[in-house]
């Protein structure tokens, strides 16, 4: 009895080891600014960009906050957490849940990309970033 009662509290202890590393391990590649590109919204079809909006945006992602800025100008900031959620095909995805209004995105870092898909929203708009390198 000992013996399994040791065992579950092994394995315990190593799962929930594991799901912080995932969630330090995604917060990591959040860190940092990102530069808007462009934006596409799958109901309308309509793509935005810089040049199209006439304005610029830039997220800036810390290990639990996010600054939104606009044409240079701080706009917004809102504390994040990293969630594995249901998308919007039910497939389990990590997620960007932003406080308090609860707005998820669905992210993928690849490089110096970063893509999120608003999971809120029926048409599942999706917008593209590029990491701004340090002395940018």
């Amino acid at each position: 009895m000992k013996k399994i009662l040791l065992a579950l509290i092994a394995t315990s202890t190593i799962l929930s080891c594991t799901r912080d590393n995932d969630t330090e391990a995604a917060t990591e590649n959040l860190a940092g600014r990102w530069n808007w590109k462009s934006s596409y919204s799958g109901l309308e079809g309509s793509l935005v960009t810089p040049e199209s909006s006439g304005k610029t945006v830039i997220l800036e992602f810390t290990s639990k906050r996010l600054k939104y800025y606009e044409n240079d100008q701080l706009v917004s900031e809102h504390t994040y957490t990293i969630q594995t959620k249901k998308d919007a095909l039910g497939n389990d995805k990590k997620m960007i849940v932003y406080q308090p209004y609860r707005k998820e995105e669905t992210y993928v870092v690849q490089d110096d990309k970063l893509v999120l898909t608003n999971q809120t929203m029926m048409d599942g708009a999706t917008s593209e970033y590029i990491k701004v390198k340090t002395g940018e």
